[in-house]
């Protein structure tokens, strides 16, 4: 393992915010029997590394690494990086096919950018269920809302086990296009009274 492969394995198991995140994801699902979440993140990333250097993965699909989207993204250093990171293992996930987990970490990280957005512009809302997440998508506008509930159908999925690569394409292309939308999106006195004004719990 080289020393850059290292740096990019430190960076992720540095987020806490992806490691509770999936903890408790795996609890869902596997009840009482212990899985590392750090050697599974671990594996995973060495998986995905041998994969890209076989079969050159497209670059404009790797999120985690190199990607200008992510990249100018966190030029803004007020704002965390959280939720790149878990969109990033996201398409680790997707291309090392481990669908069921992508599915979680995508809605997981689409939640992330919601609270990251409103962390950012310091708007009073609170988000304290599933439902409001998807209630705040849609009140910042329509294409972010149907955006959103495209992971949460991923999400519902993560419990059936029921989507294969031709799903998180989809998934994924909604992902892309969600991230630009959140980072584009200008909250005016306007906006930001009618959010702050609204009960999305």
């Amino acid at each position: 393992m080289d020393q850059h492969q290292n740096q990019r394995i430190k960076k992720v198991l540095e987020c806490d915010t992806l490691l509770l995140f999936l903890q408790n994801s795996f609890k869902e699902v596997n009840g009482s029997r212990v899985i590392n979440i750090k050697t599974w993140i671990r594996n995973v990333l060495v998986k995905y590394d041998k994969i890209a250097k076989n079969d050159k993965i497209s670059k404009t699909q790797d999120i985690l690494y190199h990607n200008q989207l992510v990249e100018s993204y966190l030029d803004d250093q007020n704002r965390s990086k959280d939720s790149s990171i878990m969109f990033g293992l996201t398409v680790v996930c997707w291309k090392t096919r481990d669908f069921r987990v992508a599915c979680q970490l995508v809605w997981g990280a689409a939640n992330t950018k919601l609270k990251e957005l409103i962390s950012f512009h310091e708007l009073r809302v609170s988000l304290n269920s599933d439902d409001s997440y998807r209630r705040f998508a849609f009140a910042l506008s329509m294409p972010i809302g149907k955006n959103y509930a495209c992971f949460e159908s991923a999400h519902f999925a993560f419990y059936d086990d029921s989507y294969r690569d031709f799903d998180l394409k989809i998934v994924m292309d909604a992902a892309f296009e969600f991230i630009e939308q959140l980072n584009a999106f200008q909250i005016t006195d306007e906006i930001r009274l009618n959010l702050e004004s609204s009960n999305f719990n």
